[in-house]
């Protein structure tokens, strides 16, 4: 198994600054715990052995290009990876991070800030800067985990206030991380990229500030069998997913980690997420399948896991495919009620589906009558532990 913890927009700033960006500021005592969210993600990792194999973060560690909250974030997340076991934190920058409405050099202070940015601990740290801020991007192939990271800098030309308004990809080097990502020998591939790569609508109409060549950067990823792509920047977290055959394109929106609560979108909290790679031996119509694992903040009480948000992915096969496997164990039940926990227990590949495509499936189920009715939230959404009758 392969684990991978994800911390973004963390918004850090000094506390005297108006308006509040984050939860977090640069020196921010460690009491009382559940108010500092790297205090109570600390006693969280501790509590719950949570441990990952590489933490990435995509950006956005300062608010409004604050340097002692770009400098304070990242010894942070240095600590949080020591605290995580990881054996590389990977991370690439955010809009807030650039002094794009500043004369001279908008990255001036990302150059020289720390030199182990943007991976830690790599002696390569200072070419992958050098690559990320003339290039665009710059890679990390880690044979001994058969995984490989292709990380994109969509600010690269955030000169200005008007180039500052969205991210941006350039078609020639879009095309050379295709190549890239081809040509890696690796089985499983991720992507990170500041920016939202696909329209991620907030429900303010905030559709036009998608990636600027994001339509051809999704072609090429998807033709280099790219696994996951995880970005930042939007402060609501979300799991879609792009139907590609021969398996799905799995693309992360990672949310705020300490955003301030005026900046996220109504009912949705502060997130730190861990993912799993499973092991796809002996497990059919599954190509690199996984789980994502979220736990929510909140300053009164600090981070817990939320099942609910539990979200899968690798499984292959079509909605009309999955309804035939599930119905027979609907039929065969002696009980008049099931757990979807008990049809993943008899059908692991069911849990290497989305929440939308299991929410899909049982309404179709429930329109079909193999199901009499359903237990829902108050979004209609199926719950993760609610009982099928």
């Amino acid at each position: 198994m392969i684990r991978l913890g994800i911390i973004s927009d963390i918004h850090c700033h000094e506390k005297s600054e108006k308006p509040q960006g984050g939860y977090y500021f640069p020196l921010m005592p460690d009491n009382p715990v559940s108010q500092n969210p790297f205090a109570a993600l600390r006693q969280l990792i501790r509590s719950d052995d949570i441990k990952v194999d590489f933490l990435l973060c995509p950006g956005d560690y300062a608010h409004i290009v604050d340097e002692k909250g770009l400098k304070s974030s990242w010894e942070q997340l240095k600590l949080m990876s020591h605290e995580l076991k990881a054996k590389l934190l990977i991370g690439t920058i955010g809009n807030h991070d650039v002094a794009s409405r500043a004369k001279g050099d908008s990255f001036s202070y990302i150059k020289i800030f720390d030199s182990n940015f943007p991976v830690y601990v790599d002696d390569k740290s200072p070419e992958y800067l050098k690559s990320l801020l003339n290039e665009g991007y710059y890679y990390v192939d880690h044979e001994g985990d058969d995984i490989f990271f292709m990380v994109l800098n969509s600010c690269f030309d955030h000169w200005d206030e008007v180039q500052a308004s969205r991210g941006k990809i350039l078609k020639e080097e879009s095309e050379k991380i295709e190549k890239i990502i081809e040509n890696s020998l690796r089985s499983k591939k991720i992507l990170m990229v500041h920016h939202h790569p696909i329209i991620h609508e907030t429900g303010i109409s905030d559709t036009s500030d998608v990636i600027e060549g994001s339509e051809e950067l999704m072609k090429n990823i998807v033709k280099a069998k790219v696994d996951l792509v995880i970005h930042g920047h939007k402060h609501d977290f979300r799991f879609t997913q792009e139907r590609i055959y021969p398996k799905n394109l799995n693309i992360l929106a990672s949310g705020s980690f300490s955003c301030y609560k005026s900046s996220l979108k109504t009912y949705v909290q502060n997130a730190f997420h861990v993912v799993e790679f499973h092991s796809s031996n002996n497990l059919d119509h599954c190509i690199n399948p996984g789980i994502i694992k979220t736990y929510l903040y909140d300053p009164a009480h600090g981070w817990e896991l939320d099942p609910s948000k539990e979200e899968g992915f690798g499984c292959v096969l079509t909605e009309p495919q999955l309804i035939e496997i599930v119905k027979p164990e609907l039929a065969s039940n002696s009980l008049p009620y099931i757990l979807w926990e008990e049809l993943i227990s008899r059908n692991t590949v069911l849990k290497y589906i989305s929440r939308k495509t299991r929410n899909s499936i049982l309404n179709e189920l429930l329109k079909e009558k193999d199901i009499q009715s359903l237990s829902l939230d108050r979004f209609g959404n199926v719950h993760s532990h609610i009982i099928i009758r």
